[in-house]
């Protein structure tokens, strides 16, 4: 009994150590398997599975072709908005003077909109261009001006019960940002066919020329705005498109905006060929780059980008907000680690960094910048000029620290 019971617990430990030992090498072979997986997964060239918003982000800025020529004096569209005195007054000679000064240094193309200060940066350019005592019919032709449509301004006795007033731009109401504006003015929202026309008349009359190279849909960016100018049969959309292809009253038609959606919806619910091209507000800058499909849509389809806000709402040439609010301490932190890498990159300007980074993708055929003194435009011109002198590391730096997305297109002409 001893014997068998002694045979018994042998055969049952046995048994035991062999379980164990197959548990272990079960458990050992499932690791190499996941090893040899994760090292055919890392070297594998197919695309990567999305996990994250950032991820996908990646992918499409990976597809963006980079620029192939260098940037110059051509690609830049002076802004006018602070014409009107946006945020704070300008007396008109100053404006005046910024204009022409624009015009010494050798910059040809602008961009103005009735909104600004519901038509006084219109009308302030068309003084400058007047006065200009450098003007000949040469240069005239050489100055392209794109205006913006979608607003016509009215003498507040004038305006409709059925209009739309704008009452966030009325002089006096705490989000308008222009205090210049004639408080005897109002702007009615008009996104229709007869409004576009309209608005084009009004601003070659401001502007005192017969003829301007281009108009924008502006801020067409909620639902009201956006069925209205997508009409078939009344919008907009196929009324700008009659303009430049069959009255031939301007040669380019665009969209300008805020909202990178809205243009991608524009462009794939209207007729093929209806735009030339997008003015992208805060779309793609040194912070942020969320205009990128909108970017790739518009490279796919032979599209334009005229790039605005490359400084971020100020924000990179020292000011303090970003997207029309303070800036936060994220945004506000990046901003810091950008210019803690141009000092290490000898000292480069970042604002010359934003500029060259502005124009990165090859779909951006213009950028724009907002100018409100001489200063300024020299400074422009002198950051214009500095682009040729970044060293090309610092881009793959920027990556290395997070501040670009790994695959982001980035300048790589110098």
């Amino acid at each position: 009994e001893k014997g068998t019971q002694t045979t018994t617990s042998s055969s049952a430990g046995s048994f035991l150590r062999a379980f164990l030992f197959a548990i272990i090498l079960a458990s050992f072979a499932q690791q190499v398997v996941f090893v040899i997986f994760q090292r055919r997964e890392s070297s594998s060239t197919t695309r990567p599975r999305l996990k994250t918003k950032q991820s996908r982000r990646d992918i499409k800025m990976q597809i963006l072709q980079p620029r192939t020529s260098k940037v110059t004096q051509n690609e830049v569209i002076v802004g006018l908005s602070s014409l009107a005195g946006l945020y704070a007054k300008m007396e008109e000679k100053h404006a005046i003077d910024v204009v022409h000064c624009a015009l010494d240094l050798g910059f040809r193309n602008f961009d103005t909109a009735p909104h600004y200060g519901l038509g006084l940066s219109e009308e302030r350019f068309g003084k400058a261009l007047k006065s200009y005592p450098k003007m000949t019919e040469d240069l005239r032709e050489e100055i392209k001006i794109w205006t913006k449509v979608g607003r016509v301004i009215k003498d507040k006795n004038d305006v409709l019960k059925t209009d739309r007033v704008e009452e966030g731009n009325v002089l006096g109401h705490p989000d308008c940002v222009f205090p210049e504006n004639n408080p005897e003015s109002r702007p009615t929202l008009n996104y229709t066919g007869d409004g576009v026309a309209q608005s084009l008349t009004d601003s070659l009359e401001r502007i005192g020329v017969k003829h301007i190279f281009g108009i924008r849909v502006h801020d067409c960016e909620d639902e009201m705005r956006f069925e209205e100018a997508a009409n078939k049969d009344t919008g907009a959309f196929v009324r700008i498109k009659r303009m430049r292809d069959e009255e031939k009253v301007v040669e380019d038609v665009s969209l300008g905006g805020n909202d990178p959606m809205y243009s991608l919806r524009a462009i794939r619910e209207s007729a093929e060929n209806t735009f030339d091209g997008v003015m992208a507000a805060g779309s793609w800058n040194l912070i942020d780059q969320d205009g990128c499909e909108l970017y790739k849509e518009c490279e796919k389809r032979g599209m334009y980008i005229h790039n605005a806000g490359i400084y971020a709402s100020g924000l990179l040439v020292g000011g303090s907000t970003y997207k029309y609010g303070p800036a936060n301490e994220n945004v506000i932190a990046k901003k810091k680690a950008w210019e803690q890498l141009c000092e290490e990159f000898g000292n480069v300007s970042l604002p010359a960094v934003a500029m060259a980074f502005s124009a990165a993708p090859n779909v951006v055929k213009k950028f724009a910048v907002g100018v409100k003194s001489r200063f300024e435009v020299e400074k422009t011109l002198e950051w214009l000029n500095e682009i040729d002198n970044i060293d090309p590391k610092i881009w793959e730096e920027a990556k290395l620290r997070g501040l670009l997305s790994s695959d982001c297109t980035v300048p790589n002409v110098f």
